[in-house]
């Protein structure tokens, strides 16, 4: 089935026999489509566009997009399963990020079943592509590309898989990457082919995963050619069995131009291949020429922090590179334009040119035997022609040597890597099916279109039926829709630190079904029944000084318990404050209050698409969810209109909570962030990052794999940042080599980004475009009152 997509006639209705408005049968279109597919054409809102074909999309469906150039305002973003984004050419069909002012990454994907090919992506301020924790992904003649060049200011990551199982990038075209063009991270059967990545940091990243094939890539004008990385804090460190074979590693002389204090800010001009505490890695039948450092460079993670001052106790951590081996390469004209810094530290041990090939000669004395390595573990080089050097670093070049015999071992070949169903013949683009004239259907605009609405006044719920089109519909609240009346069985609640959203008034409720209850919970959020419906409206003060005299409603989000999880739907308030209108894209507003000094300031506010709200919502990885329903947050007193009362004494009096002790005291609670009797500092700024940064920041959250962890009962201090050098963090560490700097608090990156407003370096990703000063100010007194510092770390 084909559906011709155009602003003006893709609804979000259904007609009579289930699919969208439009669809039509394709004789032969199934040969590029699938079973259904969606075609696209640039437009005057090619965001809204887009973002609302993603977010419909069904299992199965192909998204194809014609040629031409999209102009995309804001993070695009993905989390059906079995969807392909397909185009009609990597230099024909561009989606361009340009002028991108919301969210981090280009396109932003939690899926599984995921492809991607035939298309151009430009320009993000964050990474172009980033695909969280899918399984069988394939990325097929893409190029992602920042076009003006090697820029520091440019994203970190053209394609980035993290997490991820069978991954497969083929025939595609990298550029500009100020850290790695391509990088796959903590992901499992990899296979990486036939790429073009050139003027990137790092051309090729291959980082704490296991079973890995890159080959046929040809890594050029790169800083660094191609890079097997292993490296602490993160949630997986074993990476493994990676092979690197048959590439063109050509001429990677580009200055470093990576942000200071990521890891790759270290990497050497001059790079060909490098191999940074990794196991089992095969190196073969690579053409390496004229990569004016090293082409071959193997050191351990004690080199790292040497060289770049990176910082990460980890006990888990293996700092060495074991079991490599060499063999087979061609090299030519290397070493003869070193990187000034390493040529400093290494050409008085060395002389001039460099070595082909460098070790470090850091080894782990306590698996020696018999006083070395064991055979397994050992580095084994095969390549005669090769100039070689073990600069034994540990003694600063005590025992330097160019001797070829504690190399001269071998090691059972690797297999090749098999990802299921593909193969080695490299697939031709499909032809674009014609589209059939669409014909628009007319929408009422005032009707619902959505749910039922059944007669009488209680609240008009039916978790089965379609979301309603009008907030009204839904009878939460009685009388003027602006005065947010809560209905029978409607119930305002209130946090203790809430999460900050632009200096937005919240109004919260909560609505269960007629005798059922949430189950308390004395860390998590509360166990809610299938039919709860948590309300969340936001509204800007018409002056910041009085914050509660006067607001405008902007939007209501409802997060709706169903039999199969939780969904976020954002409500969007008319002018007029009498109603509010299902918006699954969200939409940018703008609005004016007066400020703390007098003056009235304009501001842009965004209302976040369904996808954006599950995005948030995900304290475990793809599991929705409320995230502020917690017993310490809930735990206080509100004023009911039947008296002040505690919400969680109130909440069991009422009949909608079981299981919370009756003694509130004895329920944890939250400290107040404006309230310094609440909590000492370090409570107050610990409970902040709990609210605003923890849904993410947690082992199980959508930034797990950072492994920084920001809950508020993170006791290890490593995981909580404190000196903790930051992964994958591109033009986000602001120069510096800390998540938290004991003491200084204008040299830690979390500080620094809490501060930005740049969408590609802004912690939250979302819903936030204003700084929150009273935040800030309580964690750079607590980072300034931590002890000690990162220089024994």
């Amino acid at each position: 089935m084909l559906i011709t997509i155009a602003p003006a006639t893709f609804f979000l209705g259904c007609g009579s026999d289930g699919e969208p408005p439009g669809f039509a049968n394709v004789p032969g279109g199934a040969n590029a489509c699938g079973d259904r597919c969606v075609i696209l054409s640039p437009s005057d809102d090619d965001q809204e566009t887009i973002q609302r074909a993603l977010i419909e999309a069904r299992p199965g469906d192909t998204i194809l997009l014609r040629a031409g150039v999209y102009r995309l305002s804001g993070q695009l973003s993905l989390d059906v399963d079995n969807v392909t984004i397909r185009g009609e050419g990597k230099d024909r069909t561009i989606l361009s990020f340009r002028n991108q002012t919301s969210g981090a990454e280009g396109l932003l994907v939690t899926a599984n079943d995921f492809t991607i090919e035939d298309l151009a992506l430009e320009d993000s301020p964050g990474d172009l592509l980033k695909i969280l924790g899918g399984k069988n992904i394939t990325i097929r003649r893409v190029r992602a590309e920042w076009t003006r060049g090697p820029n520091t200011e440019n994203g970190s990551y053209g394609f980035y898989p993290i997490e991820c199982t069978n991954v497969l990038i083929e025939d595609s075209v990298v550029r500009g990457a100020s850290d790695a063009g391509i990088y796959v991270g903590q992901c499992h059967n990899i296979i990486v082919r036939r790429n073009y990545v050139y003027e990137n940091v790092a051309g090729i990243e291959i980082e704490n995963s296991t079973d890995a094939d890159v080959y046929h890539n040809t890594a050029t004008h790169n800083t660094g050619g191609i890079l097997v990385f292993n490296l602490p804090g993160l949630p997986f460190l074993d990476g493994r069995r990676t092979r690197v074979f048959d590439n063109d590693v050509v001429e990677n002389n580009t200055p470093n131009f990576a942000p200071r204090g990521t890891t790759v800010s270290a990497v050497p001009r001059g790079t060909g291949i490098m191999i940074l505490a990794n196991d089992e890695v095969q190196v073969f039948r690579n053409r390496l020429r004229s990569n004016g450092t090293f082409q071959i460079l193997i050191i351990s993670y004690n080199t790292a922090q040497i060289i770049g001052n990176l910082r990460g106790a980890d006990p888990r951590y293996d700092k060495y590179s074991e079991a490599i081996f060499i063999y087979d390469n061609l090299y030519e004209n290397g070493g003869t334009d070193g990187d000034p810094d390493t040529t400093e530290l290494i050409g008085p041990i060395t002389g001039l040119p460099l070595p082909d090939i460098l070790i470090d000669g850091f080894e782990d004395s306590r698996k020696y035997v018999n006083g070395k390595l064991p055979d397994s573990l050992r580095i084994c080089i095969q390549d005669p022609a090769a100039r070689l050097y073990n600069v034994d670093l540990p003694r600063f070049g005590g025992q330097a040597s160019n001797a070829r015999e504690p190399y001269d071992c071998r090691f059972p070949l690797l297999p090749p890597v098999v990802i299921p169903g593909v193969s080695e013949q490299a697939p031709q683009p499909l032809p674009f099916p014609s589209p059939p004239p669409a014909t628009p259907t007319p929408v009422a605009v005032n009707a619902e279109t959505r749910c039922t609405v059944a007669p009488g006044n209680s609240v008009n719920f039916d978790v089965n039926d379609e979301p309603c089109e009008f907030l009204s519909s839904y009878r939460f609240f009685v009388g003027p829709m602006r005065e947010l009346r809560p209905n029978d069985g409607v119930t305002p609640y209130d946090l203790n630190t809430q999460l900050f959203s632009d200096y937005t008034n919240k109004h919260r409720f909560v609505y269960l079904p007629p005798g059922k209850k949430a189950k308390y919970d004395a860390q998590a959020s509360f166990d809610f029944p299938v039919g709860t419906v948590i309300i969340k409206n936001f509204a800007y003060p018409y002056d910041m000084r009085a914050p509660h005299s006067g607001e405008r409603l902007l939007e209501t989000r409802l997060l709706i318990r169903r039999e199969d999880g939780w969904i976020g739907l954002p409500y969007v308030w008319n002018a007029e404050e009498t109603e509010a209108r299902l918006k699954v894209l969200g939409m940018p507003l703008r609005v004016t209050a007066v400020q703390a000094d007098g003056q009235p300031a304009t501001f842009d506010y965004n209302v976040p698409n369904a996808n954006q709200c599950k995005e948030c919502h995900r304290e475990s990885f793809k599991n929705t969810g409320p995230i502020g329903t917690k017993a310490r947050n809930l735990n206080k007193d509100f004023a009911y209109d039947t008296g002040i009362e505690n919400q969680l004494v109130h909440w069991t009096r009422i009949g909608i909570l079981e299981g919370a002790p009756a003694d509130p005291t004895l329920a944890p609670r939250a400290a107040v962030l404006e309230d310094p009797t609440s909590g000492t500092v370090e409570e107050r700024a610990r409970t902040y990052l709990d609210v605003n940064c923890a849904h993410c920041h947690n082992p199980a959250g959508a930034a797990r794999t950072t492994g920084l962890f920001l809950g508020i009962g993170q006791t290890d201090p490593l995981a909580l940042g404190i000196c903790k050098s930051p992964v994958a963090a591109g033009r986000g560490t602001g120069g510096f080599r800390y998540d938290i700097e004991p003491g200084k608090p204008n040299q830690s990156i979390l500080l620094f980004r809490m501060i930005s407003l740049d969408p590609g370096i802004a912690m939250p990703e979302l819903g936030r475009r204003r700084v929150h000063q009273e935040a800030i100010d309580v964690i750079r007194e607590w980072i300034a009152s931590l002890p000690g510092d990162c220089s024994g770390r």
